[in-house]
């Protein structure tokens, strides 16, 4: 029981995040995880069973700085794209705004 839990609350919380994201946003995204996955899995399988004392790097703290940096590098994905599109947004806006005081028409 608790394995299923184990991937089903992530899994839960991700997927109720992108489902709000802007369409660009969750394909960045997208595009970011499918790159991740095979060379976060690669470097997991790759890495030593057990540690000695002069490289102790072992399979587990691989797969946790993974997830860990998957985690960070996401967020900041998401909100730098996020902050991308709303100020594009902002300026087509504010040119429409324009465009209608002005009176010219069709320029959007």
């Amino acid at each position: 029981m608790t394995d299923i839990l184990t991937i089903s609350v992530p899994l839960f919380i991700f997927a109720g995040i992108t489902y709000f994201l802007h369409k660009e946003v969750f394909n960045l995204w997208a595009l970011f995880t499918v790159i991740w996955i095979p060379l976060s899995v690669f470097s997991a399988s790759s890495a030593p069973t057990y540690g000695n004392v002069f490289l102790p790097i072992e399979k587990a703290s691989v797969s946790f700085f993974a997830s860990v940096l998957f985690i960070i590098i996401s967020q900041g994905n998401i909100i730098f794209k996020s902050i991308q599109l709303k100020k594009a947004e902002d300026v087509t806006i504010q040119l429409h705004e324009f465009s209608n005081k002005s009176g010219a028409v069709g320029l959007i």
